[in-house]
């Protein structure tokens, strides 16, 4: 039986710790929310938002390393990936 590996591959040699990843978000259903739309930009003006690929995205990996219970800390990071977002939920089981 093979061992459930502590590692998410999110394209093109990029590989995320799965307890780091705090979402894993569909960007056509999850841009309507103004809140998320906030989110990403803030992210841009940041400089936290990391494209893996050329290609179209496909889902948008949320990456924080320190995590508290009411909010994500501002050192989190936004991954845009061309891997759809199912794709990388069902590789997370």
């Amino acid at each position: 039986m093979a061992k459930n590996p502590i590692f998410l591959h999110i394209g093109n040699n990029v590989s995320l710790k799965k307890s780091n990843i705090v979402a894993i978000l569909n960007p056509d259903s999850s841009t309507i929310s103004r809140v998320t739309r906030d989110y990403v930009k803030k992210k841009q003006e940041d400089g936290a938002v990391k494209v893996i690929s050329s290609e179209l995205p496909a889902a948008f990996i949320v990456e924080s390393t320190v995590r508290s219970a009411k909010n994500i800390k501002p050192g989190s990071k936004l991954y845009i990936s061309h891997i759809s977002a199912q794709t990388l939920a069902d590789r997370c089981k």
